[in-house]
């Protein structure tokens, strides 16, 4: 065999040897479209989502639809917290814990401050979490503007 045909051979086979090498095929790589490994989704209101601070103490709910699919799902577990603003829930806590019920709603009552308790309109922020045995975590935030009435001393 002529030198310059074993060198030819020796490329060729070297180039096949690294072209197989560089094809895996025991690791499949996942889609970044999914499918998710939480499968719970959930969707977040308040209602009214503007309180009036006057001598009565205002009042909005927040509530949570939680779904597997289209399908409501009943007892998942909802932390409510208040993460900014005065207001409290209707146990006067800043946090409480709701399970949903056979519609899959969570609902928490939110209990905005008094007339005489801000100078200015202020903003409550209410951050809704679905408990899960997942390391992720699932949460919304809803924002409740609060506007100071005008006849208020």
């Amino acid at each position: 065999m002529k030198p310059r045909t074993a060198r030819f051979m020796m490329v060729l086979g070297i180039a096949l040897l690294t072209a197989s090498a560089c094809e895996r095929t025991a690791v499949k790589e996942p889609s970044p479209t999914g499918p998710s490994t939480i499968h719970l989704t959930f969707s977040l209101l308040a209602s009214p989502n503007v309180l009036y601070a006057g001598i009565q103490r205002p009042s909005a709910q927040i509530r949570a639809v939680i779904k597997d699919g289209n399908n409501p799902v009943m007892g998942a577990v909802v932390y409510f917290t208040i993460v900014s603003g005065l207001g409290t829930f209707s146990d006067y806590t800043q946090r409480c814990v709701i399970a949903s019920n056979e519609y899959g709603v969570a609902l928490a009552v939110l209990l905005g401050p008094l007339g005489s308790e801000i100078t200015t309109d202020q903003t409550i922020v209410v951050r809704a979490q679905m408990k899960t045995d997942s390391p992720q975590s699932i949460f919304k935030d809803v924002s409740i503007s609060v506007l100071r009435a005008p006849d208020q001393p």
